[in-house]
């Protein structure tokens, strides 16, 4: 049956209006909002009320991401400060560490050799470390330095004077050298003190080897002390050392140690770390550094020398250059998230995108729902006129007989008696059709709430079905199509007999509807165990396997057939289904088998059917 639908459960063939192929399910609801003014005010109504709520979600959005920007940009700001404070902080710790230490060696031009009331002066002065290579002498200053250097040593001190000098300010960093050396320039000889920190066995030979190689006397005008990574015993080792020069920039002598680049770094920079404010006290307290950043230390090729116990994982990452003495090392400072919400007034503020993408979805939402809820009406309406269309149709097929042959009775126009009866049994079929049909329009129209009225008893089912059918051949025949009939005329079931025959009645009409001109239209009905199946097939092209189900529901027109010419008003199959499951059965459509031509066969089976009446359990 081509795309069967569910149709109508009259005879009638005739043909009623059809909607224009070309009308869209878009058009049509256009043109079904306009017809309406208060469904188009209430469309407009929503659809202005979107565009406002997107409106004001971009510019809430812009608002947002500008507002994450400055708060960004201020953050990336106080990250780079505070590590710019910390290499500035690393540098005049290198300087009063290594004080105590070079002091009794430093030549006559050295900042070392300064003592520390000048030192604090210049501080003073400039507000900046001495030991900065930018912190001059301020000239008022100049008369003070000059009259002291006459005092200052000339003589070249030996290597023990390094470790001879007790530490006034820090011993951290003379504890971790392990060598201390003294290089003569005029003579290349090299002379070694052991420092504090364990020394592997072949460390002092080695360093001796690398500090005649790779020891650089050139004068230095840009660092106060001199570093140099070298690698001994497969360890990165720190060579930190000072150039004495005579009268003219000639260098004398080089005193300097060698210590374990980490543990040297580490020296230098974990005091720091713990207990300098790098950040607005006013802000984040006087908390200590390892609760408000991390810090690591590294070169140029990415080893690390120091990395602060705590680790903090964060987008706020500030990376700076240390002091040119302690080239190439390099200062990453990364903010706690907690401090980022200190440092913001108030705190960084969640973003809002969530709230504005969940109130724009809600709005969508809402759209989405009252054009569903249009459509869905429309839908209904159009099923309506459809189904009035199409039941008008279904009813005037009947009435047109009943009208026919009662008119010729009464005229007297069929003078043969059988041909009289026959006419007469004709109306009243035709009748008790009708009646069939009206109830089970209200039925539907009253979503099914109410039973129809069922009487189950013993029904002679095959000498039903080929009754049904023959009645029906005339029809089938102005169709141009053929009738054939195959029953167990002995084949009987306990049912209903208006129920059976309203089935059958609609089962052959959908054949019809739907079957091709010249098709063969086949209806049979045999014993299977217990159970009646009745069969009704018509040439075709069938029905498609995702539509199976779908045409058994109420006011169901498959696609092709909504628009075409073929009247019907959706609720036949709907109605073989709804009686079958009345009588416990089953009622489903399958394909033709492969040997004949195309098709569909609807299938209704019932039980407790048996062979002759006598049989009756």
């Amino acid at each position: 049956m081509t795309g069967a639908s569910n149709d109508g459960s009259g005879t009638g063939s005739a043909s009623g209006p059809a909607r224009p192929a070309g009308q869209g399910s878009e058009s049509g609801l256009a043109e079904f909002v306009r017809a309406q003014p208060r469904r188009l005010l209430l469309f407009a109504l929503l659809m202005g009320t979107f565009a406002i709520t997107a409106i004001m979600g971009a510019a809430a959005y812009r608002m947002d991401r500008a507002q994450r920007a400055a708060i960004d940009k201020a953050l990336e700001n106080y990250t780079s400060f505070a590590s710019a404070e910390f290499a500035n902080g690393i540098t005049a710790r290198v300087y009063w560490s290594l004080r105590d230490v070079f002091r009794p060696v430093a030549g006559p031009e050295s900042f070392f050799s300064l003592p520390d009331d000048f030192q604090r002066e210049i501080e003073l002065r400039t507000g900046k470390p001495c030991a900065r290579v930018s912190c001059e002498v301020p000239v008022a200053l100049r008369p003070a330095v000059d009259s002291h250097s006459p005092v200052r040593r000339a003589e070249s001190p030996t290597v023990d004077r390094m470790l001879l000098t007790s530490c006034v300010a820090d011993c951290g960093v003379r504890n971790v050298a392990r060598y201390f050396f003294r290089y003569h320039v005029a003579t290349r000889q090299i002379t070694l003190r052991r420092g504090s920190a364990p020394t592997p066995g072949a460390y002092a030979a080695k360093l001796t080897e690398m500090l005649a190689e790779k020891l650089d006397t050139a004068p230095d005008h840009q660092a106060f002390v001199s570093h140099r990574v070298l690698d001994l015993e497969g360890e990165p080792h720190m060579l930190v050392y000072i150039t004495r020069r005579g009268a003219g920039t000639s260098a004398t002598d080089v005193y300097g140690f060698a210590a374990a680049a980490n543990a040297y770094t580490r020296a230098i920079a974990e005091p720091l770390y713990r207990d300098r404010p790098l950040l607005p006290v006013a802000l984040v307290g006087r908390a200590p550094g390892d609760s408000l950043y991390s810090i690591i230390i590294s070169d140029s090729a990415g080893r690390v020398y120091y990395r602060s116990p705590v680790q903090y994982a964060s987008r706020y990452r500030g990376r700076v250059p240390i002091d040119p003495s302690l080239d190439p090392l390099t200062v990453e400072l990364a903010l706690r998230r907690e401090t980022s919400d200190r440092l913001v007034m108030g705190g960084v503020p969640a973003s809002r995108l969530p709230m504005i993408t969940a109130l724009f979805a809600l709005a969508s939402l809402l759209l989405v729902t009252v054009i569903y809820q249009l459509r869905r009406e429309y839908r209904w309406v159009r099923t309506r006129e459809d189904f009035v269309s199409g039941i008008s149709h279904e009813l005037r097929t009947p009435l047109a007989q009943i009208v026919l042959f009662s008119d010729l009775l009464r005229l007297g126009k069929i003078s043969a008696s059988d041909e009289r009866l026959r006419a007469a049994e004709i109306v009243s079929e035709e009748a008790r059709r009708l009646t069939m049909l009206v109830e089970n329009l209200l039925r539907f129209s009253r979503g099914g709430a109410v039973q129809p009225e069922f009487h189950r008893q013993p029904v002679a089912l095959g000498l039903m079905v080929r009754d049904t059918a023959q009645t029906f051949a005339p029809l089938v025949t102005a169709a141009g199509m053929s009738l054939e009939i195959s029953v167990d005329d002995d084949l009987w079931t306990d049912a209903d007999p208006q129920a059976v025959r309203q089935i059958l009645l609609n089962l052959l009409d959908n054949a019809v509807k739907y079957g091709r001109e010249g098709g063969i239209i086949g209806i049979t009905a045999a014993l299977r165990g217990e159970t009646a199946r009745i069969e009704v097939e018509n040439e075709g092209a069938g029905v498609p396997l995702a539509d199976r189900d779908r045409i058994w529901e109420r006011f169901v027109r498959l696609p092709p057939h909504v628009n075409s010419s073929i009247a019907g008003s959706g609720i036949g199959l709907s109605v073989v289904r709804r009686l079958t499951d009345l009588h416990e059965g089953r009622a489903w459509v399958e394909d033709r088998d492969p040997s004949d031509p195309p098709g569909a066969r609807f299938v209704v089976t019932l039980p407790g059917a048996r062979r002759g009446q006598a049989n009756r359990q």
